[in-house]
C-alpha cells in the first residue's frame, strides 16, 4: 500500500476498497466530511470519481495530521451581539479514526512527498505529508498536503472541462509556496507516532503480512507499521533452505593431473563449487574436474546447493585434498639443500683454520718467551762462573809467589806441582767459560744451522787449547 500511494497506482486502491467494503468506507468518509449521492459509494469512487471541493479535501486531510480528530472547516469562530451576547460557531471535534490509523496513513503520505509523485511540493526542512491526484483525460489536477499546523488543498482545471496536460504540476508548486510562507515564522512539530502503532519487520509480498523466516533473504525483508494489538505473528514459509549435498569427495588423479570432485544430491538444484575461497563453477551436475592443480598445494573445496522459487542456499559442505610435490622440484630442493650444507661446512672449516693459526701463533710466542728466559738464566750462571775463575787465578798467583820466597827445593817441587794443578784448573775454567758463551749465543740465535754449530764447537776447542797454552806458559814463568 505504501508503494501504491507513493507512485499513485490505482489498482491497489480499488482492491482495498473492495476488501474493506463500501459500507465501512462510506462511514469513514462521512466522518471526514465527505458525502455521496443517493446512489452511495461505488468501487469507482476509489479512483476519485466523486466530486468534492478543495475545502472538503483540506478538512479531511487535516484529520490525519491531527491524530485522527476531524474539525469541520469554518470561517467564523464566533458572533457577538448586544442582545444575544457571544455565539460560538467553532465546530465540535470528531474522532474520525484511531490514532494509529492516522499515523500509519501519514507515514505513507510522507513517502509521497519525500520520493514519490509529490516531490515538487516539498518544503525543505518542513515535516509534511500529501497526495497528488488527477482525473481521466487530466481534466483535474490536485495536491492535498498538511503539517501538524496547517492543511492546504489546491485544485487546478479549466472551466470548460478541457485537458490541463501542461498544467498538472501547478498545484504542487502553489502548495509549496503557500505552505512555505505560512510556516516561515511558525514552529512546526513533527508527526508523533503513538504507542498504538509499531514498526515490524515482515517478508515483502506476503499476504497477509508475515514475519520473515530464518531463510528469507535480507532483500525481501521490509519494515512496516502495524497496530500494536494486531501485528503479524505468523512466520512465512515462502523461503526454505535447500538440503546440503552428501557424499562429497575430492581425489587427485595423478595420470590425468586433475582433482576429481563428486557429490550426491536428491532433487534438482544448482551447485556452486569453490576452492580456497575462489569460485570455480556453477553447475547442475554432481561432479567437476579441476585441471592442472598446483603441486604441493592443499585444496579446500566447498559445494553449496541453490534452488529456484526463492529457497535459501544450503549449508556449505567441504572437503580437502593434498596435491603431491613435483619430483623435479624435490630434486632441486635437495640439491639446493646439499649446496647450502657444503657452503656451511666450508665456512666452518675456514673458521676452525683461523682459530688453529691463532693458537699456533700463540704457542710459538709462549715458547720463544720461555727460551729467552732460559738464555737469560744461563747467561747469569756463566757470569758467576767467570767471577769464580778470576778468584781462583788470583789465589794461584799468590801461592806461586809464596813458594818462590821460601827457596826450599822440596817445597818448590810441591809448589810446582800445585802451580801446575792450578794452571790446569785455570785452563779448564777458561774452557768452560768459553763453552757457556757459545751455548748462550746458540740459544739466542735459535735458527743457526748445524754447520754453524760445528764451527762454534771447533772455535771453542781452539779457545780451550789457547787457554791451556797460556796457562802452561804462565806456569813456566812462575818456575
Amino acid at each position: 500500500m505504501r508503494d501504491a500511494l507513493k507512485d499513485s497506482i490505482n489498482i491497489p486502491a480499488v482492491k482495498t476498497l473492495n476488501e474493506v467494503g463500501t459500507d465501512r468506507a462510506t462511514e469513514f468518509a462521512n466522518n471526514l466530511g465527505i458525502t455521496f449521492g443517493e446512489d452511495g459509494m461505488v468501487l469507482a469512487d476509489a479512483l476519485g470519481t466523486q466530486e468534492v471541493t478543495p475545502i472538503q479535501m483540506s478538512g479531511a486531510f487535516a484529520a490525519f495530521g491531527n491524530e485522527g480528530v476531524y474539525n469541520e472547516p469554518y470561517t467564523v469562530r464566533k458572533v457577538e451581539s448586544p442582545d444575544e451576547g457571544t455565539v460560538d460557531l467553532t465546530p465540535e471535534p470528531v474522532t474520525a479514526m484511531k490514532d494509529y490509523t492516522a499515523y500509519m496513513i501519514t507515514s505513507m503520505l510522507e513517502s509521497v512527498v519525500s520520493d514519490g509523485t509529490g516531490t515538487a511540493a516539498k518544503v525543505p526542512g518542513l515535516p509534511m505529508a500529501g497526495k497528488t491526484g488527477t482525473t481521466n483525460k487530466e481534466i483535474d489536477s490536485w495536491f492535498n498536503g498538511y503539517t501538524t499546523n496547517y492543511s492546504i488543498s489546491v485544485w487546478t482545471g479549466n472551466q470548460d472541462r478541457s485537458s490541463i496536460e501542461n498544467g498538472k504540476n501547478i498545484p504542487k508548486e502553489m502548495f509549496r509556496h503557500l505552505m512555505g510562507e505560512l510556516s516561515a515564522d511558525v514552529e512546526t512539530a513533527d508527526f508523533e507516532r503513538p504507542d498504538s502503532a509499531v514498526w515490524v519487520d515482515v517478508e515483502e509480498g506476503s499476504r497477509p503480512a508475515k514475519l520473515p523466516s530464518a531463510y528469507t533473504p535480507a532483500s525481501r525483508i521490509v519494515t512496516e507499521l502495524f497496530p500494536a494489538d494486531n501485528q503479524p505473528s505468523n512466520v512465512s514459509t515462502q523461503y526454505q533452505r535447500m538440503d546440503p549435498v552428501t557424499n562429497l569427495t575430492a581425489t587427485y588423479n595423478e595420470g590425468a593431473d586433475t582433482v576429481d570432485v563428486e557429490w550426491s544430491y536428491s532433487g534438482n538444484a544448482q551447485f556452486t563449487v569453490t576452492a580456497n575461497g575462489n569460485r570455480l563453477s556453477s553447475t547442475d551436475r554432481t561432479s567437476i574436474e579441476i585441471n592442472n592443480p598446483q603441486a604441493g598445494e592443499t585444496y579446500d573445496i566447498t559445494v553449496v546447493a541453490s534452488g529456484s522459487g526463492g529457497a535459501s542456499d544450503s549449508e556449505a559442505q567441504s572437503v580437502s585434498v593434498q596435491i603431491p610435490e613435483d619430483s623435479s622440484e624435490e630434486e632441486n630442493e635437495e640439491e639446493s639443500e646439499s649446496e647450502e650444507e657444503t657452503e656451511e661446512n666450508e665456512s666452518n672449516d675456514n673458521d676452525e683454520s683461523g682459530e688453529n693459526d691463532d693458537n699456533n701463533e700463540s704457542d710459538q710466542n709462549s715458547e720463544n718467551d720461555e727460551n729467552n728466559e732460559n738464555n737469560s738464566n744461563e747467561t747469569d750462571e756463566n757470569n758467576e762462573t767467570d767471577g769464580s775463575n778470576e778468584e781462583s787465578e788470583q789465589e794461584n798467583s799468590n801461592t806461586g809467589s809464596e813458594q818462590e820466597n821460601n827457596g826450599d827445593d822440596s817445597e818448590t817441587e810441591e809448589n810446582d806441582s800445585g802451580e801446575n794443578e792450578s794452571s790446569n784448573n785455570t785452563s779448564e775454567n777458561s774452557y768452560n767459560n768459553q763453552q757457556n758463551e757459545n751455548e748462550t749465543n746458540e740459544e739466542e740465535s735459535g735458527s743457526t744451522s748445524g754447520e754453524e754449530s760445528e764451527t762454534t764447537d771447533e772455535d771453542s776447542g781452539n779457545t780451550a787449547d789457547d787457554a791451556s797454552s797460556d796457562a802452561t806458559e804462565e806456569s813456566a814463568e812462575n818456575e
